[in-house]
């Protein structure tokens, strides 16, 4: 079994394009950092959502589809140097709207044509994983994905270009504010409809990954395995997990006025917006889906570190997020049947 370390294009990014908020790091200090930790490269070092108007500012920036696709392409060469394994090329969007599939294919296949060239230019062995549709909370009709894609595959195929080592999929697992409420439910013809696509992409000699699947219950995550799906995506579960294991040890230790400073400064933030769309939540929900959004600004680092003066040790912040987060990732270890190395 392989871990893939995902990140987007907001999480990190090329130092040419202002890089990204986790740890404010760019493209060339993420991946090595992450080396220097893991010598064996026994983690797949992998690009999410790569792809025109894939970073917030360049919608934000009204930026055409010409600059558009030359950011993308600069992130993924810059990806490509620093060594990332694999690339996710997302063209599933027209600014902030869908693109339609015929553009976003002609779009897809440019760039990574351009992504195999920099590879072979560069020395190295980059794979790819390919997606063409923004996530919905529906599962994708098999005839429908059949369709599509056989018109990704032969089309890459007759331009001479690699085989995807994943297609993304509608599997309908859709996160919203920190709930899934895809339709997926993890029984019946649901499991069906997954297991056909699943089966689809093999047929083609690639593999099915599922977007979205944070925060769905054991029953859904085992009938996501049962239907064969080869790799599931989570992110921000795990940093909702970090911050409300933030929050309830400020509430064990009665630290009111820390826990309410950093609640305002994840609020304020205003990354929950993501996650809230239509302005569902409570301020402390909101909160807590923003709150790994902060991690890296001085205000927070500034609050960490008194933190950690309090009660260090076994009893410390660093000790109840580490064992937070233990506890939530052996979760997914168990349900996913990663113990031994049996799945990957």
């Amino acid at each position: 079994m392989r871990l893939m370390l995902v990140a987007s294009r907001g999480q990190i990014d090329a130092e040419a394009l202002g890089g990204g908020y986790v740890e404010n790091w760019t493209t060339e200090a993420y991946t090595d950092f992450v080396r220097s930790i893991d010598p064996d490269r026994r983690i797949l070092l992998c690009r999410d959502h790569g792809g025109p108007w894939q970073r917030q500012s360049d919608v934000d920036e009204g930026l055409d589809e010409k600059e558009a696709m030359a950011s993308s392409l600069e992130s993924f060469r810059c990806d490509i140097r620093a060594g990332m394994d694999l690339l996710h090329v997302d063209a599933s969007k027209e600014g902030s709207a869908p693109a339609d599939f015929d553009t976003a294919l002609s779009r897809l296949v440019a760039l990574c044509g351009e992504c195999d060239e920099s590879a072979r230019r560069d020395g190295r062995d980059v794979a790819f994983e390919v997606g063409l549709e923004r996530q919905d909370a529906t599962i994708d009709d098999p005839r429908d994905f059949a369709d599509k894609l056989l018109r990704i595959m032969d089309e890459l195929e007759r331009l001479s270009l690699p085989r995807p080592a994943f297609v993304v999929g509608q599997t309908g697992t859709k996160v919203v504010g920190t709930t899934n409420q895809g339709a997926f439910r993890g029984c019946g013809r649901q499991v069906d409809a997954v297991r056909a696509i699943v089966e689809l992409c093999r047929e083609r000699g690639t593999a099915l990954k599922a977007h979205n699947a944070d925060y769905l219950h054991p029953e859904q995550l085992d009938g996501l395995v049962s239907a064969g799906v080869d790799a599931i995506n989570i992110a921000p579960e795990v940093g909702v997990a970090e911050t409300r294991a933030i929050l309830g040890w400020l509430k064990e230790k009665e630290l009111r006025a820390e826990e309410d400073f950093f609640l305002d400064l994840a609020f304020n933030s205003k990354a929950w917006v993501k996650w809230f769309p239509d302005g569902e939540g409570t301020d402390i929900e909101r909160a807590t889906a923003a709150g790994h959004y902060v991690f890296a600004t001085e205000e927070f680092r500034e609050l960490k570190s008194r933190l950690e003066q309090v009660d260090p040790g076994a009893g410390g912040v660093d000790a109840a997020i580490s064992a937070t987060l233990d506890a939530h990732l052996d979760r997914y270890v168990a349900r996913l049947g990663l113990r031994g190395g049996h799945r990957g």
